[in-house]
C-alpha cells in the first residue's frame, strides 16, 4: 500500500514463507525508486517493489540469480 497526496494505492502481493528476510526491505525500496524515477505510476512502483522483495525472500541470504535481475531491468525498460 502506498499513500501519497491523500490517495491510497493498493497493489497485490502474495503470501509466502520467507527463507530469509535480509535485504527484502532494501530491495523493495530500490525497485520502487528505480520505477519512480522513470515516471512510473505509484501502483507500478509498488508492484515492482513487491515483486523484487518477494524474490529476495525466497532465496537464502541475498543470492538472487542474475537472470532474475535482468528480467526486472527489462520491466523498467518498457
Amino acid at each position: 500500500m502506498v499513500v501519497a497526496g491523500g490517495n491510497v494505492y493498493h497493489e497485490e502481493t502474495f503470501t509466502i514463507v520467507p527463507r530469509n528476510t535480509i535485504g527484502a526491505g532494501d530491495a523493495f525500496c530500490a525497485a520502487f525508486i528505480a520505477a519512480w524515477i522513470r515516471d512510473r505510476s505509484l501502483s507500478e512502483c509498488a508492484a515492482l517493489g513487491n515483486k523484487v522483495a518477494r524474490e529476495i525472500l525466497e532465496v537464502p541470504g541475498t543470492h538472487i540469480k542474475s537472470g532474475k535481475l535482468k528480467s526486472f531491468a527489462k520491466i523498467l525498460q518498457k
